[in-house]
């Protein structure tokens, strides 16, 4: 579709904007020299700011803007530290134009070898504007998600490969028994690993909602159902906010829920009963025939993802333990030992102090505290999970430093206190009595953001350059507490 492909829900001057990053890998060795190529046709096609290969986040940092002619000159081709590149567009809306820019912008990819694989995420950012501070709408859309978790990472497959990618970066959140009192209370249970990232919902009109499980694809008729279906979702979570109505009849489905029925291929499909959670959802977001239409195509080229469970650390069996922490005025468990009866290299109290873990590699440590972290083949699919943890330790952490203490604060204070953490807080100066908590990795040397100055006891920083790094400044922020013994002489960084 290329005229009102969202029946208004995207439409400029009514509608949601929204935007995409489109991730891609590429073959071979050569790879970095091809995306210098991609980069120069997408600028030659008029659809790049110019044909460079920018850093990872490099839009994020100049901040996005909507254009005309489906924005045209204000995308990026930017790195991406888990793939081999991703195109980020500007703010979009539903017009011919966009759809014929992504069309462009999949055929330029695909030209240079460019392919959606089981490493690649579609994500798609939509509005939300109107949501302001009531906390129902933020409620409404985590319930969206929960209860129609299954039919949604259904959709999100990508129909090129098997099944869908796993959880590793779009991890499906429960939600608490006794629900939620607060906006950020919220937003903290959906970051950046979770299958909708709340980050960006700042409440007011630049707030957006990331929708992550989506499956990366270069095929442009898959990337324009999954943004139909996020505006959908957005706006049908925002309508029913007030109405004590659940989704989905009340029935909560997390993905897994029909994986009975892989074994049978597409037969169930054609059933009313194999067919019902589909279409309970096409009822519940769209009111037009044509879009029912269009998803029941993607419906049918999908299958039912597979029930997920973390994979284990690294190492195997035996070459770490966990075990539970007792309270502090008991005496603390004794310290397992390998099968030979040498003790473990590293002891780690994390979870709230809940666990104790014992390794005898950093990055043992740090799958204990990443979900897949072990499964991730390459160094840039682990930076990548560090960085992303470091981001959601961020969040937590200043939320619970500010607690109480925004009477203590100016306003200009209070506001980057109070910020979304999708984009880094740029400071010259920090001297407010709360402790600013940020990430290494957007800031001078490793990023581009200068470091703001003053006390150094005011700033908390976080560094996920490497396993160990990230294990000692989350040591010293106190979120867990690391000991050891005597490294090994080939571990280079020194202890806390």
């Amino acid at each position: 579709m290329y005229d009102d492909a969202t029946a208004g829900l995207g439409a400029r001057g009514g509608g949601r904007g929204f935007g995409l990053e489109i991730e891609f890998e590429l073959p071979g060795f050569s790879s970095r020299a091809v995306l210098k190529n991609i980069a120069r046709d997408l600028h030659a096609a008029g659809l790049t700011v110019d044909g460079d290969v920018h850093p990872y986040h490099a839009s994020s940092r100049a901040g996005y803007h909507s254009g005309e002619k489906g924005g045209r000159g204000l995308w990026r081709l930017e790195l991406d530290r888990s793939v081999s590149g991703e195109l980020v567009s500007p703010i979009l809306y539903d017009e011919p134009a966009t759809w014929m820019n992504i069309l462009l912008a999949c055929e330029i990819i695909r030209g240079w070898g460019g392919s959606a694989t089981v490493n690649t995420g579609g994500h798609v950012h939509v509005s939300t504007r109107d949501y302001d501070h009531h906390l129902a709408n933020y409620v409404s859309v985590a319930e969206y998600i929960k209860h129609h978790g299954d039919t949604l990472y259904r959709l999100g497959h990508n129909p090129a490969m098997e099944s869908h990618r796993g959880q590793a970066f779009c991890q499906f959140e429960s939600l608490p028994a006794r629900g939620y009192t607060s906006i950020g209370a919220v937003r903290q249970n959906h970051l950046h690993r979770s299958a909708v990232n709340m980050g960006g919902m700042t409440e007011d009109t630049k707030g957006h909602i990331e929708f992550r499980m989506w499956d990366g694809s270069l095929d442009p008729a898959v990337i324009q159902a999954q943004v139909k279906v996020s505006l959908a979702v957005v706006e049908a979570a925002f309508r029913t906010a007030a109405l004590d109505l659940p989704p989905n009849a009340g029935v909560r489905e997390e993905p897994g829920t029909h994986a009975g029925l892989r074994s049978l291929g597409s037969a169930p499909d054609l059933t009313e009963a194999g067919s019902l959670s589909f279409r309970m959802l096409m009822d519940e977001i769209f009111w037009r025939a044509a879009d029912k239409e269009q998803l029941a195509a993607l419906f049918a080229a999908t299958r039912w993802p597979e029930r997920w469970e973390p994979p284990p650390p690294p190492g195997g069996p035996g070459m770490n333990v966990i075990v539970r922490n007792v309270p502090a005025a008991r005496q603390p468990p004794a310290a397992p030992r390998h099968a030979d009866g040498r003790p473990y290299l590293y002891e780690m109290i994390h979870a709230a102090g809940a666990l104790r873990g014992y390794a005898d590699e950093p990055a043992e440590l740090v799958a204990m505290l990443i979900p897949g972290y072990g499964e991730l083949g390459d160094d840039s699919g682990r930076a990548v999970a560090r960085i992303r943890l470091a981001l959601d330790v961020q969040v937590r952490l200043q939320a619970e430093l500010a607690a109480g203490r925004l009477g203590e604060c100016g306003p200009e204070e209070r506001a980057v206190l109070l910020g979304g953490r999708h984009e880094p807080p740029a400071l010259a100066e920090w001297t407010a009595p709360v402790p600013l908590v940020l990430v290494t990795s957007f800031y001078l040397p490793e990023g581009t953001l200068p470091r703001p100055s003053g006390p150094e006891e005011l700033q908390i920083w976080l560094d996920p350059a490497d396993d160990w790094t990230l294990l000692t400044s989350l040591h010293a922020a106190g979120v867990i507490t690391v000991g050891g013994r005597a490294r090994r002489p080939d571990q280079g960084r020194g202890q806390r």
